[in-house]
Parts: structure tokens; C-alpha cells; sequence
């Protein structure tokens, strides 16, 4: 998935994996729910990718039949090791981008990021470039 907060992306996996048995939805978001709550540490964002990412290569070895990575995905670095691990474990991959506009996303967001961090979001989409080789497609 790609989009900005409040755009809808999280939205759209549940209606996607609603008659689906065999699927994963990995998100760093995860990382941040307490009890129920989001707690957001920005000193913790690199610890919540990188169990994002241990998430989706248990996945994967499980050979769960749909991996979804729920997260902004704004950049090809973002995006880069989760195509690499698709390649490698034998799955057919796709960025399905979520459009909303940033006054809509900021918002909507439930997780009260700034609309200064969703326009600079934003910017990152709108010059997101993917390899050439990777299926990239608006939802």
C-alpha cells in the first residue's frame, strides 16, 4: 500500500482481506498500539519498521497466501526491501497507491500526524519513481 495517513489505505485492506483466510497486514503502526491506543514515539519509528518488516518475512516463510504492508510507503527506499523480500520468496508483488488530497488526509488521520508531516508526505509521493520493474497501480 501507498498513501498518506488518512487517505484511506487501512480502510481499503480491511474491505480487500474481508473473504480471505490465508493473509498477514504488516504495518509499523502496530508497533504504536497500546492497550487499544496509538502512542506514537518518533525515537522508536526505526525499531517499528524493522519488526514491520520480521512480520512480513514470517509471512512470507509461512507461505501466507496474501502479504499486505500497510504502511505510507512514500519513498522507493521505503518501498525497496519489501519488493526485494517479495522477489525472493516467490510472490507476485503490487504498490496500490491510495489518493486523497492532504487538507482531507490531515483531517481524517486517526493518528494526529501534522498536516505540515502529511504535505511533506505528499511531496514524496508525488515524486515517488518506481523501478521500473515493479507493478505500480492507483486504487
Amino acid at each position: 500500500m501507498q498513501g498518506l495517513p488518512g487517505s484511506g489505505k487501512s480502510t481499503y485492506v480491511t474491505k480487500l482481506v474481508q473473504s480471505l483466510e490465508s493473509f498477514a497486514v504488516c504495518s509499523a503502526d502496530d508497533f504504536f498500539m497500546k492497550e487499544g491506543v496509538y502512542k506514537f514515539d518518533p525515537s522508536k519509528l526505526g525499531e517499528a519498521h524493522g519488526e514491520c518488516l520480521r512480520k512480513c518475512i514470517k509471512a512470507m516463510i509461512d507461505k501466507t497466501q496474501l502479504v499486505i504492508i500497510d504502511n505510507t510507503n512514500t519513498t522507493t527506499e521505503e518501498v525497496s526491501p519489501y519488493m526485494a523480500l517479495a522477489n525472493a520468496y516467490g510472490y507476485e508483488a503490487s504498490i496500490l497507491k491510495v489518493e486523497a488530497a492532504p487538507d482531507v488526509c490531515a483531517k481524517r488521520n486517526t493518528h494526529g500526524v501534522s498536516q505540515q508531516a502529511i504535505l511533506a508526505m505528499a511531496v514524496r509521493i508525488a515524486t515517488f519513481k518506481p523501478l521500473p520493474w515493479w507493478n505500480y497501480q492507483q486504487v
